[in-house]
């Protein structure tokens, strides 16, 4: 048996990790995925003749499931890294590797699924109910779809151009709450205690000193003029290089964190 990875022994693992998700996270699965409903009662409550299309229901679930993918990895993982705890996890009949790839696995795809899965039933059910704000079912929003870009923008452009962008925007996004997820990860490995607390006041210490350093490069007028002039030129191409730009840091920084989160994983010692 291979004792860095065998397939048999990590779906065992898998299935472990999973089979524990509603134990240690199903409340706060239950109270995230809350959140919609309460926004359809208290709506119901309050207005009159609103009705809440489901382009911005999917707003409310993308925002839900981010929401979910940062508490999930301290709330499923907590112990992973504590000196006593952490114990059980060492002990997992498996080898680091099988264990990590498990927990990626778990926190990145499987319990966000599970509970977008949950959020569209409940949703559905709620649209059922002949009043209330929810009047058309979420997958309608598909076939309505329109380009959220103003006319000026979009002035004598073709189409294949802006769908071009929008598939790249789209990509950011993605990318962006996977950066998310795996800082927050990988923050679970660090911080003992308090780690959603100090997770975000490390952020926030970080974006104060990078705006910091970017600050003189940014009011630099070179730097300005260039890029008001490349703007106004060409204000699509400009977006473009700077979404691709983001998507490039962004995957640089998440191959990073993946990386440092298992090495961390593989040395801690209980």
């Amino acid at each position: 048996m291979n004792d860095i990875f065998d397939w048999t022994r990590f779906c065992k693992v898998v299935r472990n990790d999973i089979m524990n998700i509603w134990p240690r996270a199903g409340k706060l699965m239950m109270l995230i995925a809350a959140v919609p409903v309460a926004i359809w009662l208290l709506q119901t409550l309050t207005s009159t003749d609103g009705s809440m299309p489901a382009e911005f229901r999917w707003m409310v679930i993308e925002g839900v499931i981010i929401l979910f993918g940062i508490f999930f990895p301290s709330t499923m993982y907590y112990s992973c890294n504590r000196p006593k705890q952490g114990i059980r996890f060492a002990m997992l009949p498996a080898s680091h590797l099988e264990k990590y790839l498990s927990m990626l696995l778990n926190c990145l795809i499987v319990a966000p699924l599970i509970l977008l899965i949950g959020i569209v039933l409940c949703d559905t059910l709620l649209t059922l109910i002949p009043y209330g704000p929810y009047h058309e079912p979420l997958f309608s929003a598909l076939r309505t779809f329109e380009i959220p870009i103003g006319d000026a923008f979009t002035a004598d452009m073709p189409e294949t151009e802006i769908l071009a962008f929008v598939r790249k925007f789209t990509a950011l996004i993605v990318i962006s709450t996977l950066l998310y997820q795996m800082v927050f990860i990988f923050t679970n490995t660090v911080f003992k205690s308090h780690k959603f607390i100090f997770t975000v006041l490390s952020l926030w210490g970080l974006q104060f000193v990078s705006q910091l350093l970017m600050f003189p490069i940014l009011i630099s007028s070179s730097k300005l003029d260039y890029i008001k002039s490349l703007a106004e030129t060409d204000l699509l191409g400009f977006l473009n290089k700077v979404i691709i730009a983001a998507i490039i840091i962004s995957t640089l920084i998440i191959a990073l964190l993946v990386w440092w989160t298992g090495y961390r994983l593989k040395k801690m010692r209980y």
